[in-house]
């Protein structure tokens, strides 16, 4: 049965719980570009994957049962849920989830948001060289 969902509403790929939203706030990327996003009722992420889109909430998030996904995919789950951290300003649920990213794959984007998070947390070494790793300079 085909469920009819507004623009603002999301159901989780794992378990089926739809959520939605409860208004909008101003969110900024890892570069400074500031926009307005839906704020939901939980926390979700979205996230890329080689299986497509996902929608994850929180609890399936915390499950940590990713079977069938790349390393890859696994960690854009843990990158978009450490971006989603940041933004609630919960630096230390951020550092850890962008700290589960890395363990499977890294970029530019990952290193500027652990630098952000390292930054926030008052740890100048470890987000100094997440900035140099991002500017490509070691």
């Amino acid at each position: 049965m085909k469920q009819n969902l507004s623009d603002s509403e999301e159901i989780c790929t794992f378990c089926r719980k739809t959520f939605s939203s409860t208004g909008t706030e101003e969110w900024t990327d890892a570069y400074g570009n500031s926009f307005m996003i839906d704020k939901p009722d939980i926390k979700y992420a979205l996230a890329d994957t080689s299986l497509g889109e996902i929608c994850i909430c929180d609890e399936c998030y915390k499950s940590q049962e990713f079977t069938g996904f790349l390393p890859a995919d696994i960690c854009e789950i843990h990158y978009q849920f450490g971006l989603g951290f940041l933004q609630a300003s919960e630096d230390e649920q951020a550092l850890k989830a962008l700290n589960s990213a890395l363990n499977y794959g890294s970029s530019t984007d990952l290193f500027l948001a652990l630098t952000r998070a390292h930054s926030r947390l008052g740890h100048h070494a470890e987000s100094k060289m997440f900035q140099q790793l991002a500017s490509g300079k070691s």
